[in-house]
């Protein structure tokens, strides 16, 4: 259920709008709801590189600096001269996309608080 909840997440950062109305249920890429992406529990940041990936370059446009490393994660502020290291997460590297997006994650809660 958390996977759920923290891919919604994700989903509103990346500027999806979820809509309920009948047959048109599902994630969509604007508010006019004419680009549907998938149904309620078809977001796969949590198993799909080719999704996460997008989520990782929307955070370097940020200004921020992702990098993957072994077995960790790093998100961090570019050019910051105290380093603000927003994200770190350590962990299994045979499970590096968890990695990331535990660290996706982490970001996102982050700046949702700096709104």
């Amino acid at each position: 259920m958390k996977t759920i909840e923290n891919n919604k997440l994700v989903a509103e950062f990346m500027g999806f709008a979820y809509c309920e109305k009948y047959r048109f249920e599902g994630w969509y890429k604007n508010s006019e709801f004419n680009n549907r992406i998938c149904g309620f529990e078809g977001l796969k940041y949590h198993s799909s590189w080719d999704w996460l990936m997008l989520v990782v370059e929307k955070i370097e446009t940020l200004g921020f600096e992702v990098r993957i490393e072994g077995i960790s994660c790093k998100i961090n502020k570019v050019l910051d001269r105290d380093n603000l290291i927003v994200s770190w997460v350590c962990g299994d590297k045979s499970n590096k996309i968890g990695l990331v997006y535990t660290a996706v994650i982490k970001f996102i809660e982050w700046h949702n608080t700096k709104k």
